[in-house]
């Protein structure tokens, strides 16, 4: 989550073509983390785990949106992350304006 959270702090842009994403394959699981489910939450507070379950409600009772979280047809020996971003100058500079004022 600390990933999502700096890849989401650094490469946050308004326009939807450089929002950034994160897909995470292990074994034969797929997980991609973009927008919509691109923010974790913490839901009790500080002292507990955040989380992105990948549904409307981010909610472990229900099942993930199949666009985001699904398997492959052949597994990988291990785990892979791939994180892309785009660094937007356009909202550096509005995060850097709001940071002086």
């Amino acid at each position: 989550m600390q990933m999502l959270e700096l890849t989401n702090l650094l490469g946050w842009s308004e326009n939807d073509n450089l929002k950034p994403e994160i897909t995470i394959v292990s074994g034969t699981s797929c997980v991609q983390l973009k927008s919509p489910y691109f923010e974790c939450y913490q839901p009790a507070g500080a002292d507990t785990a955040r989380v992105q379950w990948c549904n409307a409600d981010n909610s472990a009772r229900m099942a993930p949106d199949p666009n985001h979280v699904f398997d492959l047809e052949k597994g990988l020996p291990g785990t892979a992350i791939s994180i892309r971003f785009t660094l937007d100058p356009q909202y550096l500079q509005k995060m850097m304006d709001n940071l002086e004022q």
